[in-house]
């Protein structure tokens, strides 16, 4: 008795499981098993049914004849114009061409609409139709440029500095405090031309941009009209 029940019970348990799941059907024909998540204008997103954990699926909905949901409802698609699933061709030309600023602005610098790092060739070509931009584009490289070789004049005077206090033959430290004095030097100068240079590429990009959009701006660093030292947007 007790076995009929466990049997009953995964018989009616199975029936429940295979009606509660969507059934799309194609026009070719084929069946898939799955749980739709979402239907759009020209596309259906689901699930496998049998692994809703899994990735997301897309189907035009010119491909699907009818969806047949768990409730017993029914959707019948007829009709439906095919709409590429990519972007065209010129898309891509248009997003790839896009210039725009990273996150991690020191580090990366320019990127295009897909997040990829742009190179110093497709940045120049990009800017090119705005030449303001481009020139200020140049300066803010040839000022982190400066900035690279004072940072590594910096970062050398310090460790001969460190090795020169350490050394035990080495009686005056004079030439110890000297190369430290080169080395704080040279960082400060660093940090600071590496800050103009970026908000030279800052006003770079906001030159760019109000070129697509009709109005110019820009952002520089420098003296402000107070006597100060910050950043200056103009329009």
């Amino acid at each position: 008795m007790k076995k009929t029940i466990i049997l009953l019970a995964m018989f009616f348990g199975s029936m429940a499981t295979a009606f509660a799941q969507d059934i799309i059907t194609l026009k070719n024909g084929d069946e898939i098993k799955a749980k739709v998540q979402e239907i759009g204008i020209s596309e259906v997103k689901y699930k496998k049914y049998d692994n809703l954990t899994g990735p997301l699926y897309t189907l035009l909905k010119a491909e699907i004849f009818m969806i047949k949901y768990e409730n017993g409802k029914k959707d019948i698609f007829k009709d439906e114009p095919a709409v590429p699933t990519t972007p065209s061709v010129s898309s891509h030309e248009d997003m790839r061409k896009t210039l725009e600023l990273d996150s991690e602005f020191m580090d990366e610098g320019f990127k295009n609409a897909y997040g990829v790092k742009l190179s110093e060739k497709e940045i120049r070509a990009i800017l090119t139709k705005t030449p303001d931009a481009l020139k200020e584009y140049d300066s803010g490289k040839s000022l982190r440029q400066i900035g690279t070789v004072c940072s590594w004049t910096g970062v050398i005077c310090l460790g001969t500095s460190l090795g020169l206090l350490l050394n035990p033959n080495v009686e005056s430290p004079a030439p110890a405090i000297c190369f430290l004095s080169v080395s704080l030097a040279g960082l400060t100068a660093s940090f600071i031309l590496y800050s103009q240079g970026n908000a030279k590429w800052k006003s770079a990009y906001n030159l760019y941009q109000g070129s697509k959009s009709g109005k110019s701006t820009s952002l520089n660093f420098g003296l402000t009209r107070s006597g100060g030292a910050g950043f200056t947007l103009t329009f």
